[in-house]
């Protein structure tokens, strides 16, 4: 009987880790248009925000496709990036959107590494990504299993081993509290000279 309940227990949590992970994303989208769907239907309607986000990103997907509307796009930007105060937090949000994508520049979030810390022997794997002017580099370490949440370390070049990791394979060992490593070699590390 231990066994059968060891067994469905296994099979539902990761079930359950799934759902929570989409409810909490699924929380926080359709939270943010939902005081415009009180205003209009007088109620907030869950579900809603959720699926005008959806069709909001969709449309401006197709829209940004276009040259006509990517020129639109980045004449927006630049009046965004004027406004006071919004605009350079704006910055800051695209621009680790577009390195947590691969899109940084660079080489943000390209990287993986592994850094001693928090303590000596103990090592984290983060993301390189950014070289400073004082010849050191910047490290972001993720938490398990929300990755969205970690700290940022300074540290020097040496200190930084590269491993031989795509920042996918390394999202899949973070958010799986290192269950789920596939062919992963975290042993095969070598020391960084420098970051660019």
């Amino acid at each position: 009987m231990r066994d059968v309940v060891k067994e469905g227990f296994i099979l539902f949590l990761p079930i359950g880790i799934a759902f929570f992970i989409f409810k909490f994303i699924f929380d926080i989208l359709d939270g943010i248009p939902q005081p415009v769907i009180e205003a209009i239907f007088d109620r907030p309607i869950t579900g809603l925000g959720f699926a005008s986000i959806l069709v909001l990103s969709l449309l401006l997907g197709l829209l940004t496709a276009s040259v006509v509307g990517a020129s639109a796009f980045g004449r927006m930007e630049v009046f965004i990036a004027r406004i006071p105060i919004f605009g350079p937090v704006y910055g800051v949000a695209k621009q680790v959107v577009s390195s947590a994508t691969g899109g940084g520049e660079d080489g943000a979030f390209n990287q993986v590494v592994a850094v001693e810390y928090p303590s000596v022997g103990i090592h984290s794997i983060g993301f390189l990504t950014k070289r400073m002017t004082d010849d050191r580099v910047m490290v972001y370490i993720p938490s398990t299993p929300m990755p969205n949440t970690g700290v940022l370390i300074v540290v020097p070049p040496e200190k930084v081993m590269m491993l031989e990791m795509t920042v996918g394979d390394a999202m899949r060992l973070i958010t799986s509290a290192g269950v789920v490593s596939g062919d992963v070699n975290v042993s095969g590390v070598t020391e960084q000279g420098g970051a660019g």
